[in-house]
């Protein structure tokens, strides 16, 4: 049950965790998820073969901004 408006800034509480994660966070990491996980993956590996964590990192950042933008129409 949603009991306040959420915003990037609305943090989401994990019951027995000592930690706290921004619904933009939340985004993010369902959004790297999908990139690791997707078939094309080799998409995002840098010319030595070595994953590149800062590409991924700013992809998904990206699109966890444009959902929650999606969220304000």
């Amino acid at each position: 049950m949603k009991t306040e408006e959420q915003t990037p800034n609305t943090i989401v509480r994990h019951s027995n965790h000592n930690y706290q994660v921004f619904l933009r966070d939340q985004c993010a990491f369902s959004a790297m998820q999908s990139i690791i996980n997707s078939s094309n993956y080799d998409n995002f590996l840098g010319n030595n073969g070595m994953p590149v964590p800062e590409f991924v990192a700013k992809e998904s950042y990206l699109i966890a901004d444009a959902m929650l933008k999606q969220r304000e129409l």
